[in-house]
């Protein structure tokens, strides 16, 4: 019997430690270092850079020239807690007559100097107890890339 209530315990110890596994999701373009230093600001021209980093995120048009915005952002979801930032990161490149203008990276710590708009869209969203969290992340766990 003592074996009995021992290997349960453990079971269902083992179930409730794989749910509070964090998550990380990473959205976006991912654009390495070594890409970046191969642009050549007066110099390197629209196609090359698309065929090098890929298409844009965001594109726009302002005073004759063209910006694009390339965005990546890795977020940690924690169970019962909200999802934060873990890296963020926005490379702006500005155009003038196809050629590469101006090249600026933000990050982290730069994206904070940025004034937000405070008006937001307030979505309903769901609050989970601890024992439905429990069950949403329990089959979420595959062993294979938490090792």
């Amino acid at each position: 019997m003592r074996d009995f209530i021992v290997k349960n315990i453990a079971i269902l110890s083992l179930i409730f430690l794989t749910s509070c596994i964090s998550n990380v999701q990473e959205h976006g373009i991912i654009i390495k270092a070594h890409d970046l230093d191969k642009l050549r600001v007066g110099h390197s021209r629209q196609f090359v850079v698309n065929r090098l980093l890929g298409p844009p995120s965001i594109i726009d048009e302002r005073d004759g020239k063209t910006i694009w915005l390339y965005i990546n952002y890795k977020k940690k979801k924690r169970p019962l807690r909200k999802p934060e930032l873990d890296e963020y990161m926005i490379v702006e490149l500005i155009f003038a007559n196809s050629r590469l203008l101006d090249l600026q990276k933000y990050d982290l710590n730069s994206i904070k100097k940025v004034a937000f708009n405070p008006n937001v869209t307030v979505s309903k969203r769901k609050k989970y107890n601890i024992f439905r969290e429990f069950l949403r992340n329990v089959g979420r766990f595959d062993g294979e890339s938490d090792i």
